[in-house]
């Protein structure tokens, strides 16, 4: 299995001389495994520079994407993704499905001609869309998807990749579940559990991150920049390590990057994170842009 992220910013893509070791491209996941059609995790403007690498080896004639929510810092380059203009191209969406709409009519609405002067209709490759709710597996040869709620404003999902005893977990975007319940039907779940909803999440969280190869998780903030902003959906190094630890997760990479944060903030970001691993197993590193992880 090959990880390659291709965007590890998050919020907005940035551009300044002092943000270059990092990158400034929002998220996107490549992961490889031979003999499946490459998968995709979010399409934020990382996935651009993908699209152009693809067709310049020829048309692939199958691609796998997996969203966790549709903001537009994870949607940005579904329009400029060239693969989705051929015709020979199938690709397969797992997304999220919400109360109130499916990632179809989403995806769709990028076309408003007054928003993008390219309709819907000169997509040529075949389309496919499928819900996935929390809880739920998908196979694609001999990788298997799961799927869990995280806390972040609307529907929002963390995605582990499974193959040949190797796996792959995601966790973006999520924030502290303490006093703080952000996703779509948190608040109804614990009115129906007010002592045990938070305490039942987390252990979910840890299970579903258990044993995992590879981790790459939310650290927008740290301990002090997150103060009057939980309720804004991101965690800190504290958190993504404490998780890390108790999933007995061999590698953890630190990521979604806040857009204001130089390559010196990252750093500084990392080093806080490198003391509170120090006397753990666990291998820590901030995520960069173009960084290739071979499980």
């Amino acid at each position: 299995m090959i990880v390659t992220l291709l965007g590890v910013r998050g919020s907005r893509p940035v551009s300044r001389m002092d943000m270059l070791r990092y990158g400034g491209n929002t998220t996107s996941f490549k992961i490889e495994v031979q003999g499946v059609p490459p998968i995709y995790i979010d399409g934020g403007t990382g996935l651009y520079e993908e699209g152009v690498r693809l067709l310049s080896r020829g048309v692939p004639s199958k691609l796998c994407i997996f969203i966790t929510h549709t903001h537009w810092d994870h949607m940005l380059s579904f329009p400029f993704f060239a693969p989705m203009y051929e015709e020979a191209c199938e690709v397969s969406f797992y997304a999220p499905i919400s109360r109130n709409q499916r990632f179809e009519t989403l995806i769709k609405g990028q076309y408003n001609p007054r928003a993008f002067p390219v309709p819907y209709d000169q997509l040529k490759a075949r389309q496919t869309f499928i819900d996935a709710r929390p809880g739920d597996r998908f196979t694609i040869g001999r990788v298997t998807a799961a799927c869990f709620q995280l806390n972040h404003p609307g529907t929002t999902i963390g995605w582990r990749m499974e193959a040949d005893d190797q796996s792959v977990v995601v966790v973006t975007d999520n924030a502290p579940i303490e006093d703080n319940r952000l996703g779509e039907g948190m608040e109804e779940a614990y009115r129906a559990d007010p002592e045990g909803f938070e305490r039942k999440w987390t252990e979910g969280l840890i299970r579903f991150m258990a044993d995992a190869d590879l981790v790459i998780y939310d650290t927008h903030f740290t301990d002090e920049s997150i103060k009057g902003k939980r309720h804004w959906g991101h965690s800190t190094p504290t958190m993504a390590i404490e998780h890390a630890k108790r999933a007995r997760a061999k590698r953890l990479l630190l990521h979604h990057h806040a857009p204001e944060d130089t390559d010196e903030a990252v750093e500084h970001k990392a080093a806080e994170a490198w003391r509170l691993a120090k006397d753990t197993e666990l291998d820590v590193q901030p995520a960069s842009e173009g960084m290739t992880i071979w499980l």
